[in-house]
């Protein structure tokens, strides 16, 4: 029902110029409201007052019947996404999920995948938002469904450029340890044949990205260590294609640098890399099955979320860290919640509340 009340909300917020689709799927997929701008809003609110809500979960299926209806009205002046929402496990279909993924995003077609409840597999709707170029998210319980899909439409309102792609190409000796976007949310980013999909551009979210870099030795003086190219599409000016590059030099020198204070914007994204790395690390450590080392970065991450200020997530990492250490296994809530929480971390630390 508080999925009905917030499609019901997004019906009666869409511009005469805006194209809806509404599919469902459990052990098929069924096509509720086909593709269409001008939308009647009583008919579409009836429509989707008939969903039954039952059945198993064949999460490919619904990706291919929606990508399908969104393909009826996609061309290069329009934003085109499909938003998957879940709270079941599919089994079986899974690299079809990811692979149909992949081509939405090879079309400009992000999906942002939403996993309602513990029972979803967060893994495969994090890929599935990898390789479109979306986003993944986590709804603790279904009152919150309402507000989560607002702030998703409203932001794709804003859209400003679309099928952003980052290629760094690397002078010789340098290479890419790693990649994160910082904001507007955290995620590690993987590139696919040396090129990062980032999605879309919203007017007003910076889009924020660190690199760590691993350098050779360089004799003392100005070297370029690489060459960024981001390419993009701007649909409001009807522009597609737009390349911007930028090269990134360095200066070695012999001796040791006199100490310089780190810009506080750096400062703050590596905190934020830090603490994702941490439960990444507590998750990995715990499928090799070392428990003793899960529990040490859980702990470790909340006393830096207390630094920062972020009291309840702290408190969740202190008692995932204490339910492995006595059972050897966390819950699915506590660490879809410590999982998706380190993700949305304001950059700027917070006040420390006094308790």
């Amino acid at each position: 029902e508080h999925v009905k009340r917030a499609a019901h909300q997004i019906v009666d917020e869409l511009h005469d110029d805006d194209a809806l689709a509404v599919v469902t799927f459990s052990d098929r997929a069924e096509v509720v409201l086909p593709s269409q701008s001008n939308v009647n809003r009583t008919r579409a609110k009836a429509k989707i007052s008939t969903i039954q809500a039952g059945g198993g979960t064949e999460i490919l299926q619904g990706i291919r019947a929606g990508l399908a209806e969104l393909e009826k009205h996609h061309g290069d002046r329009v934003t085109t996404h499909l938003i998957l929402l879940t709270d079941g496990q599919t089994y079986g279909d899974e690299e079809g999920c990811i692979a149909e993924a992949r081509q939405a995003g090879a079309r400009r077609i992000g999906i942002t995948a939403m996993g309602i409840g513990e029972d979803w597999n967060d893994a495969l709707l994090d890929e599935i938002a990898a390789q479109s170029g979306g986003v993944s998210a986590y709804i603790a319980s279904p009152s919150q469904v309402r507000a989560l899909l607002q702030q998703r439409i409203r932001g794709l309102g804003t859209v400003f450029a679309q099928g952003l792609t980052l290629e760094p190409r690397f002078a010789e000796g340098v290479w890419m340890e790693s990649a994160f976007r910082i904001s507007p949310y955290l995620e590690r980013l993987t590139p696919t044949d040396s090129v990062i999909n980032l999605g879309t551009l919203q007017a007003n979210a910076p889009l924020t990205i660190v690199l760590e870099l691993g350098v050779a030795q360089r004799p003392a003086g100005e070297h370029r260590l690489l060459q960024l190219e981001l390419t993009g599409n701007i649909p409001a000016l009807d522009r597609q294609g737009d390349k911007l590059r930028r090269d990134v030099r360095c200066t070695f020198i012999p001796t040791e640098p006199p100490p310089e204070p780190v810009p506080t914007a750096i400062l703050n994204a590596l905190n934020r890399v830090t603490l994702y790395r941490m439960q990444e690390g507590a998750w990995d450590a715990l499928k090799r099955g070392d428990i003793s080392t899960a529990t040490r970065r859980l702990e470790m991450m909340a006393t830096r979320l207390f630094d920062l200020g972020e009291s309840q997530l702290a408190r969740a990492a202190l008692l995932e860290a204490g339910r492995i250490a006595k059972e050897g296994t966390p819950t699915a809530r506590g660490h879809k919640e410590l999982k998706y929480g380190t993700r949305s971390l304001t950059i700027t630390p917070r006040r420390r509340p006094h308790d």
